[in-house]
């Protein structure tokens, strides 16, 4: 989806992920080569916005999605189209949520709420949907 933004709104006709296109001239979607971490990690959300009044909190814990995240080089071409940053990793080097403004249900998480739930505690962004 975040291609699609890229391609369709920044005008990116070339936008891809590695992923699918190794060699993309404008990898919208990259491996930023940091070592993958499969056990819980901080992930701040942004205040006032929706994930943080979701969850009612600025930071949760979650296991996050390894290798291909949102390129920090072309955020700020994705942002003047009408993305905007949810969360980020603790040190805020990788985008780890985003939405489409003055869209219903457009959103984009690079960690995995699902393996946030217990019975009797359902995860607060796999209830909002």
């Amino acid at each position: 989806p975040v291609v699609d933004v890229a391609r369709q709104l920044a005008h990116l006709t070339e936008a891809n992920s590695v992923e699918y296109s190794p060699d993309t001239t404008v990898p919208i979607v990259h491996k930023d080569g940091k070592p993958c971490i499969r056990a819980p990690q901080i992930v701040k959300l942004v205040p006032r916005r929706y994930l943080a009044k979701l969850y009612g909190c600025e930071t949760i814990e979650s296991i996050v999605r390894c290798g291909l995240f949102v390129n920090q080089k072309s955020w700020s071409r994705l942002e003047r189209v009408g993305l905007e940053l949810l969360a980020t990793s603790a040190d805020g080097e990788r985008i780890l949520g985003f939405n489409l403004l003055h869209h219903p249900f457009y959103m984009g998480v690079a960690y995995l709420p699902q393996f946030n739930v217990s019975i009797g505690e359902p995860e607060p962004l796999l209830t909002s949907l």
